[in-house]
């Protein structure tokens, strides 16, 4: 198991996708998942993965 801030380091320098931080990363993992699945998507494409990063920025400006 990756640690967070690790996920988002390599990120950060490009050294793994979207797709890649999203499935290593096990608090944001099953809701990926569950998001691919309600809207039958292929939750192993970038352009998901973007798609994923933006509900679940709208999700979080929602909140608060």
């Amino acid at each position: 198991m990756e640690n967070e801030s690790n996920l988002i380091n390599l990120l950060i320098e490009g050294k793994i996708t979207k797709v890649e931080y999203l499935k290593k990363n096990p608090e944001i993992n099953d809701s990926y998942e569950d998001f691919c699945a309600k809207r039958r998507l292929d939750s192993e494409k970038d352009d998901t993965a973007e798609a994923f990063w933006e509900y679940q920025g709208k999700e979080e400006m929602r909140i608060y």
